[in-house]
């Protein structure tokens, strides 16, 4: 089965899970920004969870479906031709229509098969061993927050003093992207050992770097594996698909949480996970 791309959208590519655990290889983990969003719509359409899908961006695409399909779309409020979090059979020739966000800042097309191809105009992506008729189902949406969790960083105890990075209110900053999220805050700024510069380290994804500027950069899925600025706490893992949804001048906060609290909360998320579809 072939999928035409009428109009690809904004930074609209094929993502799966990524590969996690190889930064100490130099690989970035890539992958899915919200791996929540993938696993969930994967599961609607009775993929497996790591199946690649469209991960889009601020703005959704048109898509006309050369034969029926089991679909699903997660991840952010965007406005679609579909019910958003819930299992849709499409008969051939439709066209699916997703376009801006209201909410959050990436969206996850999911089609029964696996998909490959290139996001382009007027390309096609192929769907092999697509099923076309499904169970309908929903799942909950996933409870996005704007109050991230961290753990201590690599560079903690260097800090002199760690009350602006929880005391501030930060504004996402118009030039953050999948390498990094680049935060603004007002006055005192975070103080950083050695003026913010020190030896290349490795860096693990999550990171909150602090240059020597004073405002934090939150490393995410596409950044580096290696940096040399001190860092200062990591986003604990349960929240790093509420790290894929902060749109351009979102404000967050910051929760410092022991390793066994982030531990027992990853637990936590991935039961929810497993019982978010019905």
């Amino acid at each position: 089965m072939r999928i035409e791309v009428l109009s690809p959208g904004s930074l609209t590519t094929i993502r799966d899970l990524g590969q996690p655990g190889r930064t100490h290889l130099g690989i970035s983990p890539g992958g899915a920004a919200d791996s929540v969003a993938l696993r969930l719509a994967n599961r609607l359409v009775d993929n497996r969870e790591d199946a690649p899908g469209l991960e889009m961006t601020l703005q959704g695409g048109r898509f006309r479906f050369g034969a029926d399909a089991v679909i699903a779309v997660t991840g952010g409020e965007f406005d679609a031709s579909v019910p958003l979090n819930t299992t849709v059979v499409v008969q051939g020739g439709f066209e699916l229509r997703i376009a801006g966000t209201r909410t959050g800042v990436r969206c996850y097309l999911a089609v029964n098969g696996r998909l490959s191809g290139t996001v382009r105009r007027g390309e096609q992506l192929i769907m092999d061993s697509a099923a076309t008729t499904a169970a309908l189902r929903k799942a909950t949406p996933y409870p996005y927050r704007k109050t991230l969790r961290v753990t201590p960083g690599a560079d903690t105890d260097a800090f002199p003093d760690l009350a602006p990075l929880h005391q501030t209110e930060w504004t996402v900053s118009d030039h953050s992207n999948r390498q990094g999220i680049r935060l603004l805050g007002d006055l005192p700024i975070i103080g950083a050992p050695g003026g913010g510069v020190q030896p290349s380290e490795g860096v693990a994804l999550g990171a909150i770097q602090v240059p020597p500027d004073g405002q934090p950069v939150i490393l995410f899925v596409d950044s580096q594996t290696t940096g040399g600025y001190p860092v200062i706490a990591n986003i604990a893992s349960v929240d790093l698909p509420s790290v894929a949804q902060l749109r351009p001048r979102d404000r967050v906060r910051f929760e410092m949480i022991s390793f066994a609290e982030a531990r027992r909360l990853l637990l936590e998320q991935e039961a929810w996970i497993a019982n978010a579809i019905r």
